[in-house]
Protein backbone atom coordinates (compact mmCIF):
# COMPACT_ATOMS: atom_id res chain seq x y z
CA UNK A 1 0.00 0.00 0.00
CA UNK A 2 3.01 2.51 1.23
CA UNK A 3 4.70 1.63 -2.27
CA UNK A 4 1.48 2.28 -4.12
CA UNK A 5 0.83 5.60 -2.50
CA UNK A 6 4.49 6.40 -3.25
CA UNK A 7 3.99 5.94 -7.07
CA UNK A 8 1.20 8.20 -6.83
CA UNK A 9 3.11 10.86 -5.23
CA UNK A 10 6.30 10.75 -6.65
CA UNK A 11 6.09 7.89 -9.61
CA UNK A 12 8.95 5.78 -10.80
CA UNK A 13 11.54 8.42 -9.23
CA UNK A 14 13.46 7.35 -6.73
CA UNK A 15 13.12 9.37 -3.67
CA UNK A 16 14.89 12.37 -3.04
CA UNK A 17 14.89 13.40 -6.93
CA UNK A 18 11.69 15.39 -8.85
CA UNK A 19 11.53 16.17 -12.60
CA UNK A 20 13.04 20.01 -12.32
CA UNK A 21 14.47 19.54 -8.66
CA UNK A 22 11.80 21.90 -7.09
CA UNK A 23 11.81 19.56 -4.39
CA UNK A 24 13.36 17.19 -2.04
CA UNK A 25 11.79 14.17 -1.34
CA UNK A 26 12.00 11.74 1.98
CA UNK A 27 9.73 8.58 2.06
CA UNK A 28 10.07 8.39 5.89
CA UNK A 29 8.74 5.51 8.21
CA UNK A 30 7.89 7.64 11.50
CA UNK A 31 6.89 11.30 12.27
CA UNK A 32 5.73 12.40 15.77
CA UNK A 33 3.43 15.71 16.33
CA UNK A 34 5.45 17.04 19.42
CA UNK A 35 2.11 18.93 20.71
CA UNK A 36 -0.40 15.54 20.44
CA UNK A 37 2.23 12.69 20.49
CA UNK A 38 0.67 11.58 17.79
CA UNK A 39 2.54 8.95 15.18
CA UNK A 40 2.26 9.45 10.77
CA UNK A 41 3.28 6.19 9.76
CA UNK A 42 4.95 5.33 6.46
CA UNK A 43 4.72 9.24 5.60
CA UNK A 44 5.65 10.75 1.56
CA UNK A 45 7.29 14.04 2.95
CA UNK A 46 8.61 16.70 0.34
CA UNK A 47 10.40 20.07 0.64
CA UNK A 48 10.14 23.01 -1.78
CA UNK A 49 13.07 23.94 -2.50
CA UNK A 50 11.54 27.64 -3.10
CA UNK A 51 9.41 28.12 0.30
CA UNK A 52 9.22 27.25 4.36
CA UNK A 53 6.34 24.61 3.73
CA UNK A 54 6.26 20.85 4.35
CA UNK A 55 3.42 18.48 2.33
CA UNK A 56 3.10 15.47 4.83
CA UNK A 57 1.10 13.38 2.69
CA UNK A 58 -0.58 15.94 0.23
CA UNK A 59 -0.84 18.17 2.88
CA UNK A 60 1.25 21.32 2.84
CA UNK A 61 2.15 23.01 5.94
CA UNK A 62 4.32 25.86 7.39
CA UNK A 63 7.51 24.37 8.40
CA UNK A 64 9.10 25.58 11.51
CA UNK A 65 12.80 25.00 11.27
CA UNK A 66 13.57 27.84 14.67
CA UNK A 67 15.79 24.74 15.37
CA UNK A 68 16.63 21.49 13.86
CA UNK A 69 18.80 18.87 16.37
CA UNK A 70 19.97 15.40 15.70
CA UNK A 71 19.03 13.92 18.92
CA UNK A 72 21.02 10.42 18.15
CA UNK A 73 19.85 7.09 17.07
CA UNK A 74 16.82 5.57 18.04
CA UNK A 75 16.37 3.13 20.63
CA UNK A 76 16.60 0.22 17.42
CA UNK A 77 19.57 1.72 16.10
CA UNK A 78 17.57 2.23 12.47
CA UNK A 79 16.85 5.82 12.73
CA UNK A 80 18.07 9.16 13.74
CA UNK A 81 15.69 11.20 15.51
CA UNK A 82 15.59 15.00 14.20
CA UNK A 83 13.71 17.35 16.52
CA UNK A 84 12.43 20.57 15.07
CA UNK A 85 9.52 22.60 16.75
CA UNK A 86 6.79 20.92 15.41
CA UNK A 87 7.49 17.56 14.46
CA UNK A 88 10.10 14.55 15.32
CA UNK A 89 11.47 12.78 12.35
CA UNK A 90 12.83 9.26 12.29
CA UNK A 91 15.19 9.55 9.49
CA UNK A 92 17.07 6.47 8.00
CA UNK A 93 20.88 6.64 8.07
CA UNK A 94 20.82 7.17 4.42
CA UNK A 95 18.69 9.67 4.40
CA UNK A 96 20.57 11.30 7.37
CA UNK A 97 22.75 13.76 5.23
CA UNK A 98 20.43 14.83 2.27
CA UNK A 99 17.37 15.37 5.46
CA UNK A 100 20.17 17.66 7.86
CA UNK A 101 21.15 19.42 4.56
CA UNK A 102 17.77 20.80 3.59
CA UNK A 103 16.13 20.90 6.95
CA UNK A 104 19.35 23.90 7.36
CA UNK A 105 18.32 25.25 4.50
CA UNK A 106 14.99 25.63 5.50
CA UNK A 107 16.16 26.79 8.62
CA UNK A 108 18.80 29.77 7.26
CA UNK A 109 15.48 30.84 4.97
CA UNK A 110 13.62 31.10 7.99
CA UNK A 111 15.86 33.50 9.85
CA UNK A 112 16.48 35.36 6.32
CA UNK A 113 12.88 35.73 6.49
CA UNK A 114 12.55 36.94 10.07
CA UNK A 115 15.17 39.27 9.87
CA UNK A 116 13.54 40.73 6.64
CA UNK A 117 10.00 40.99 8.17
CA UNK A 118 11.78 42.73 11.65
CA UNK A 119 13.50 45.27 9.54
CA UNK A 120 10.22 46.23 7.92
CA UNK A 121 8.28 45.87 10.77
CA UNK A 122 10.61 48.64 12.68
CA UNK A 123 10.08 50.68 9.51
CA UNK A 124 6.73 50.03 10.16
CA UNK A 125 6.67 51.51 13.55
CA UNK A 126 9.49 54.40 13.11
CA UNK A 127 7.49 55.73 10.03
CA UNK A 128 4.71 58.84 11.38
CA UNK A 129 0.97 57.97 10.93
CA UNK A 130 -1.32 60.00 9.14
CA UNK A 131 -4.80 59.60 9.42
CA UNK A 132 -7.34 60.74 7.37
CA UNK A 133 -9.60 64.22 7.90
CA UNK A 134 -12.92 63.48 8.66
CA UNK A 135 -15.77 64.61 6.33
CA UNK A 136 -19.83 63.55 6.77
CA UNK A 137 -19.05 59.85 4.66
CA UNK A 138 -18.60 59.10 8.43
CA UNK A 139 -21.54 58.49 8.69
CA UNK A 140 -21.09 55.26 6.57
CA UNK A 141 -18.37 53.45 8.89
CA UNK A 142 -17.48 50.06 11.01
CA UNK A 143 -15.04 49.88 13.99
CA UNK A 144 -11.71 47.95 13.23
CA UNK A 145 -9.22 45.83 15.62
CA UNK A 146 -11.48 45.75 18.18
CA UNK A 147 -9.56 42.71 19.75
CA UNK A 148 -7.73 42.93 23.32
CA UNK A 149 -9.56 46.41 24.07
CA UNK A 150 -10.64 44.68 27.46
CA UNK A 151 -8.26 46.81 29.50
CA UNK A 152 -9.52 50.11 27.71
CA UNK A 153 -13.02 49.67 27.95
CA UNK A 154 -15.36 47.05 29.07
CA UNK A 155 -17.92 44.76 27.06
CA UNK A 156 -20.70 47.16 28.28
CA UNK A 157 -19.04 50.37 27.56
CA UNK A 158 -18.39 49.28 24.13
CA UNK A 159 -21.89 48.30 23.23
CA UNK A 160 -22.59 51.74 24.36
CA UNK A 161 -20.10 53.28 22.00
CA UNK A 162 -21.27 51.25 19.10
CA UNK A 163 -25.31 51.82 20.07
CA UNK A 164 -24.81 55.68 20.32
CA UNK A 165 -22.38 55.77 16.74
CA UNK A 166 -25.36 53.88 15.04
CA UNK A 167 -27.89 56.38 16.22
CA UNK A 168 -25.52 59.30 15.10
CA UNK A 169 -24.72 57.97 11.71
CA UNK A 170 -28.96 56.62 10.89
CA UNK A 171 -29.78 60.22 12.32
CA UNK A 172 -27.31 61.70 9.12
CA UNK A 173 -28.73 59.23 6.88
CA UNK A 174 -25.70 57.38 7.32
CA UNK A 175 -25.44 53.98 8.74
CA UNK A 176 -23.31 52.05 11.33
CA UNK A 177 -22.11 48.64 10.23
CA UNK A 178 -20.97 45.96 12.97
CA UNK A 179 -18.35 44.66 10.19
CA UNK A 180 -15.94 45.36 7.44
CA UNK A 181 -18.57 46.28 4.77
CA UNK A 182 -17.96 47.28 1.39
CA UNK A 183 -20.39 50.25 1.79
CA UNK A 184 -18.54 51.58 4.45
CA UNK A 185 -16.48 54.91 3.68
CA UNK A 186 -14.42 55.05 6.87
CA UNK A 187 -12.52 52.42 9.15
CA UNK A 188 -12.44 53.36 12.54
CA UNK A 189 -9.20 51.86 14.55
CA UNK A 190 -9.83 50.70 18.08
CA UNK A 191 -6.80 48.69 18.89
CA UNK A 192 -3.39 50.61 19.46
CA UNK A 193 -1.99 47.16 18.21
CA UNK A 194 -3.70 47.87 14.60
CA UNK A 195 -2.44 51.25 14.38
CA UNK A 196 0.41 50.41 12.18
CA UNK A 197 1.05 51.63 8.43
CA UNK A 198 0.88 48.49 7.27
CA UNK A 199 -2.60 47.88 8.49
CA UNK A 200 -3.56 51.58 7.50
CA UNK A 201 -2.55 50.92 4.03
CA UNK A 202 -4.13 47.70 3.95
CA UNK A 203 -7.96 49.68 4.61
CA UNK A 204 -7.18 51.69 2.33
CA UNK A 205 -5.97 49.76 -0.78
CA UNK A 206 -9.22 48.55 0.18
CA UNK A 207 -10.88 51.68 -0.13
CA UNK A 208 -11.67 53.26 2.94
CA UNK A 209 -10.40 56.28 4.75
CA UNK A 210 -9.05 55.32 7.93
CA UNK A 211 -9.68 57.27 11.44
CA UNK A 212 -8.99 56.46 14.97
CA UNK A 213 -12.08 55.71 17.34
CA UNK A 214 -10.67 58.97 19.54
CA UNK A 215 -11.22 60.83 16.62
CA UNK A 216 -14.09 59.64 15.66
CA UNK A 217 -15.94 59.91 19.05
CA UNK A 218 -14.94 63.53 18.95
CA UNK A 219 -16.42 64.50 15.64
CA UNK A 220 -19.52 62.43 17.02
CA UNK A 221 -19.53 64.38 20.52
CA UNK A 222 -19.42 61.19 22.40
CA UNK A 223 -15.70 62.14 23.75
CA UNK A 224 -17.06 61.14 27.49
CA UNK A 225 -17.71 57.86 25.94
CA UNK A 226 -13.72 56.40 26.43
CA UNK A 227 -10.61 57.33 28.45
CA UNK A 228 -8.96 59.23 26.45
CA UNK A 229 -5.70 59.27 29.04
CA UNK A 230 -6.27 55.68 29.34
CA UNK A 231 -5.85 55.01 25.41
CA UNK A 232 -2.61 56.99 25.45
CA UNK A 233 -1.50 55.83 27.84
CA UNK A 234 -2.70 51.85 26.00
CA UNK A 235 -1.11 53.30 22.57
CA UNK A 236 2.40 54.00 24.20
CA UNK A 237 2.67 50.91 26.14
CA UNK A 238 1.77 48.77 22.28
CA UNK A 239 4.29 50.93 20.70
CA UNK A 240 6.98 50.32 23.12
CA UNK A 241 5.91 46.36 22.97
CA UNK A 242 6.35 46.44 19.86
CA UNK A 243 9.55 47.89 19.47
CA UNK A 244 11.22 45.62 22.46
CA UNK A 245 9.53 42.29 20.51
CA UNK A 246 10.07 43.20 16.34
CA UNK A 247 13.05 45.83 16.12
Amino acid sequence: MFDKLAKLFIGDRPAGTSAKKKEEIFLIDFISKRSSGETIEKAIVNFPLDSLAIIINGEEKPFDAYYVRNEGLSSDELYFRIATPKYKFWILPKDLSRFMKIAEKKRAMQIENRKKQNKEFNANLNTPVNYDSITDEIYKCFITGKSGTNEICTPEKFEEIESQISAICKSKNGRYYKSKSKSAKYAIIFSPYSRLNSNIGRLREEGYKVTTLERALQHFGLYHLLDYELMVQKEKEAIDYLKSRYC
